[in-house]
């Protein structure tokens, strides 16, 4: 059984970590120290087979590696899995790498960290060794991007619609539309258009819904806006000069209605 598959390069940073029993995150990070330490000491003619008992608290724990580059990919496993056999699966597992990613390497593992997660999953699950062909590997690996193309493309269905319909430039508001026998009148929309909330008048009064009973009571309808709104508006629209509810003297800069 594979106990953990770890990927890291030559200064000891993990760029891949699969642990397949249960351990505390103090005990794999201690794990991931260990063999780092154990693996680089090793010089590229030694064997790549090396007892690692201690690190899992076994005697029958060996770790098996290769060095590529600048990544090293070590397998732990137990005395159960042939030697030979997880160098061949480290070997189909980097062409499997190299040929989804064309010619990877350690930033891919970086930035296409869930690709490269569903790449080892295709071949080890639950540490038990599922497929070793690479080609089959490859064509599931190409069927899941097909896939995920698909259901991106059906859920920016509605964003991109929407930005379709704000992009449509308009020259005119259309008066009359006919479908078949059916005609509608639209209406004029300008007269339901609403002034932008402001907080604070430019006579220093704060608004209050006085402002819209005022001006619903002058002019009914005006804007669309109903009794007891809390509302600002340019008070000229409803036909008084200055602030409705100041008193001449005031000298409002310009005709809002306020609430003094």
């Amino acid at each position: 059984m594979i106990n953990a598959i770890l990927v890291f390069n030559n200064h000891g940073k993990p760029r891949l970590v699969r642990f397949y029993q249960h351990l505390a995150e103090e005990v794999q990070q201690q794990i991931i120290r260990d063999t780092f330490h154990l693996v680089l000491k090793r010089d590229d003619h030694i064997c790549n087979f090396l007892e690692c008992g201690s690190l899992f608290g076994g005697s029958d724990y060996k770790l098996i590696y290769r060095h590529y580059a600048t990544l090293y990919f070590v397998f732990c496993v137990d005395s159960s899995e042939s030697e030979l056999g997880i160098l061949d699966l480290i070997q189909v597992f980097v062409e499997t790498l190299d040929k989804c990613f064309e010619n990877v390497c350690e930033l891919d593992l970086i930035f296409h960290m869930d690709k490269v997660h569903h790449i080892l999953q295709e071949m080890v699950i639950g540490g038990m060794v599922l497929e070793t062909n690479m080609n089959e590997i490859v064509a599931q690996v190409e069927a899941q991007g097909k896939l995920e193309k698909a259901e991106g493309g059906l859920s920016a269905a509605p964003s991109r619609a929407v930005s379709a319909v704000k992009n449509i430039n308009l020259p005119e508001i259309p008066r009359n539309i006919n479908i078949g026998d059916i005609n509608i009148k639209v209406p004029n929309l300008s007269q339901f258009m609403r002034v932008p909330f402001l907080p604070l008048l430019p006579c220093g009064h704060a608004a209050s819904p006085r402002c819209g009973e005022e001006l619903a009571s002058a002019s009914p309808g005006i804007l669309g806006i109903s009794s007891g709104e809390h509302v600002p508006v340019v008070a000229a629209l409803s036909g008084a000069a200055g602030c409705l509810l100041c008193p001449p003297s005031h000298g409002c800069p310009l005709p809002w209605s306020c609430s003094l």
